[in-house]
């Protein structure tokens, strides 16, 4: 914003200037079914609350989890400052951003929302939720570095198990995706970004003749979201591809205010492919916990025995650029 004051840095300030760049992270992602109502409710919460003539729906019931091992990240506006190395399991939904047009809702684009995200570096952490609003939690992330035997990953978040007088805060598992077979889990490997967009573009043509996990806030008016859907698969190796989040802070108050509060947009764009393999999905199991903290089995809808629909290990760079506010709460 314009009027906007200079920021103020000084010693033990760990936030860090976008935009960010992260370099040849291996990333696993597992796709887990979900409930559309339950991701429609998280939507709700966290977006649709603001009531500025837009609002989200989730394009499907599937939820991507990635387990992401980054050794190389910073600042693309300030590289001197150094870089960090992280590991992290972000939590992502394919949301529709709709537009109100008299009595009826339009789609206009596809774009993700992070419900839940869990890193283990704490320059990560103060970044990601002051500067984009990204919902970072501090966590131990536990994953293979040989993704030829990839076989446990691991969420253990600083947490309360469950909330009370005495309940302490420490490290407690929250869940674990546990490979059932001892042999390797590769599958197919994916040699070029050309192959990539051509698995991805047959992937989307399977998903589209199917229909299947479609959720009903976008059945009306399904043509204009699939085609969205084939502009983003399309674009996928070369377009930014946006993600909203609500970023606020709590008043000084006791009085459960926010004293500032609003919906920020930055995208993420992917450029560097390094390689990636389909994974045995059917050889994957979830094992989860409740925790009060994070109720991620009760917000999403998984449960214990789990598996994932698909599979895949990757190794691209990409950048998340500045954000941007598209909607601020008044004063």
């Amino acid at each position: 914003m314009p009027n906007n004051p200079n920021f103020i840095t000084y010693g033990g300030d760990l936030t860090v200037q976008p935009p960010f760049q992260l370099d040849r992270p291996s990333m696993f992602c597992f796709w887990f079914q979900s409930d559309c109502q339950k991701l429609q409710n998280i939507l709700d919460k966290r977006l649709n609350f603001a009531n500025n003539g837009k609002r989200y729906v989730p394009f499907t019931s599937s939820v991507m989890l990635i387990f992401a091992d980054t050794p190389h990240a910073y600042s693309g506006s300030d590289q001197d400052q150094g870089f960090i190395t992280m590991n992290e399991a972000v939590f992502w939904i394919l949301a529709v951003e709709q537009e109100q047009d008299g009595n009826k809702w339009k789609s206009k684009r596809l774009v993700w929302f992070i419900p839940y995200i869990f890193v283990d570096n704490p320059v990560e952490l103060i970044a990601g939720r002051e500067v984009a609003g990204y919902p970072k939690a501090l966590a131990e992330v536990i994953m293979p570095k040989n993704f030829h035997y990839a076989n446990s990953f691991v969420i253990n978040p600083s947490s309360y198990a469950k909330f009370g007088v005495n309940s302490q805060f420490m490290v407690n598992r929250l869940m674990s995706i546990d490979n059932q077979s001892p042999e390797s889990s590769l599958m197919e490997e994916v040699n070029s970004a050309s192959q990539a967009i051509s698995n991805m573009k047959s992937f989307a043509a399977g998903f589209r003749n199917s229909g299947a996990g479609i959720c009903p806030n976008v059945i009306n008016g399904i043509g204009d979201v699939f085609r969205l859907f084939d502009n983003f698969m399309s674009d996928l190796f070369s377009a930014q591809m946006p993600a909203v989040f609500l970023k606020q802070f709590r008043s000084a108050s006791n009085d459960g205010k926010a004293c500032y509060q609003a919906i920020v947009e930055s995208s993420f764009v992917i450029n560097g492919f390094h390689g990636a393999w389909l994974l045995k999905a059917q050889n994957y199991s979830l094992n989860i916990n409740h925790l009060d903290s994070f109720p991620v089995a009760n917000d999403l809808g998984f449960y214990t025995g789990q598996k994932p629909t698909h599979a895949l290990w990757a190794n691209v760079s990409f950048a998340n650029t500045s954000g941007q506010e598209i909607w601020v709460a008044p004063n």
